[in-house]
């Protein structure tokens, strides 16, 4: 409320003279309009389902800004009304269908950049074959022929989908696809190359997820040489626990 004065005073009574008529207070309300209200969070709703039901997905929660609503100018709730979370489920059945990864490293003391391996996996239950079809690209054209005969780039892939024998078990079954590996390449003409594999599991769609490192020399002739990979095999031996050893001659 607001009140104001007036006084018998312009001029006062006098002489007998009758005081001033009326109140000398009025009132009056005021500030009828709401005060303001800064808007609250209501406590966060329950998880949703995840998106995915095995590998990697997502999940999400809400909440409203109503505790209380914003009202009278007041602030709305700082933040954000929903967030998300991955929810880590069991893997997929069965061996992955595809891999991708990345490729980086230094060969022959040239540095490639970042390439992308991706690679379509096709089992055959009649056969019990396995085939791994796998491309790279963003290579140098300097560094792409000098990869192509290197089959240990796709060991991760080949060694996680390889269709085992009766009572053995493949790489994917061991690790559900988490693991490295540590790879040495030794040429007969003197040149070592490394590589480190490090697999991330697979994503919500049943992809192998990988990085691969490379360092080392290659023979400068693999360029232009007509060379053609022939059929191999590898040997693995448990060496201690979650630890193998494997070699080939290729």
């Amino acid at each position: 409320q607001s009140k104001r004065h007036r006084s018998c005073s312009n001029p006062p009574p006098a002489s007998g003279g009758k005081t001033c008529s009326g109140a000398h207070v009025q009132m009056q309300r005021c500030g009828t309009g709401a005060c303001p209200v800064n808007g609250g969070w209501s406590p966060w709703q329950a998880w949703s389902e995840c998106s995915a039901s095995c590998g990697e997905g997502k999940r999400l929660r809400e909440r409203t800004c109503d505790s209380p609503a914003p009202n009278g100018n007041g602030r709305s709730c700082p933040g954000n009304d929903s967030e998300t979370a991955s929810c880590g489920l069991d893997p997929c059945p069965g061996v992955p269908g595809r891999a991708r990864g990345s490729l980086i490293g230094i060969i022959n003391d040239k540095e490639f950049g970042v390439a992308f391996l991706d690679a379509n996996v096709t089992e055959n239950s009649a056969t019990g074959i396995t085939s791994v079809q796998a491309s790279i690209q963003n290579l140098p054209v300097t560094i792409g022929p000098l990869i192509r005969v290197l089959a240990s780039t796709f060991t991760p892939i080949y060694w996680s989908v390889a269709n085992p024998a009766p009572g053995t078990a493949n790489g994917f079954s061991l690790t559900k696809g988490v693991f490295r590996q540590e790879s040495q390449v030794e040429f007969a003409t003197g040149e070592v190359l490394r590589m480190t594999h490090v697999s991330r599991g697979v994503d919500a769609e049943g992809v192998l997820l990988f990085d691969i490192v490379i360092n080392g020399n290659v023979p400068r002739i693999l360029a232009s040489a007509d060379i053609t990979v022939k059929d191999f095999s590898e040997r693995y031996i448990q060496t201690g626990p979650g630890q193998l050893y494997g070699w080939s001659n290729q």
